[in-house]
């Protein structure tokens, strides 16, 4: 004998999830020996959420003093906050001359789908 057990594909990046069949006997007539049991079943999470930047170039001026960058979220949305560190490395611009190089900590809440640094 054997079944199958749909899964619901809820769209939301949650984590493997775990659930547990059991089997049970039901008195009949018949001369039937099952034993209970049991088995569990581990869903795994099919959803990713991915961070980027909204855009692959941004502009700031020193009359300003600051750039607003902005990181979206991808895919589906976290159930969870999503923390990144931001590293800001010079090429042209120098740390420390040109910019203030202290890393940054982003942290987009759970069921949002952007923030600004």
């Amino acid at each position: 004998l054997s079944f199958d057990v749909d899964i619901i594909d809820n769209m939301m990046q949650d984590g493997d999830k775990m659930f547990t069949i059991t089997i049970r006997l039901i008195p009949t007539c018949l001369p039937v020996n099952i034993m209970d049991d049991s088995t569990n079943v581990t869903i795994f999470d099919d959803e990713v959420a991915r961070i980027q930047f909204n855009s692959t170039h941004f502009n700031g001026s020193e009359l300003s003093g600051e750039v607003l960058v902005i990181i979206v979220v991808l895919g589906t949305t976290s159930t969870k906050d999503i923390t990144a560190t931001i590293n800001l490395i010079g090429t042209s611009a120098k740390a420390s001359s040109d910019f203030i190089s202290t890393p940054l900590t982003a942290t987009i809440p759970a069921g949002a789908t952007k923030t600004t640094v």
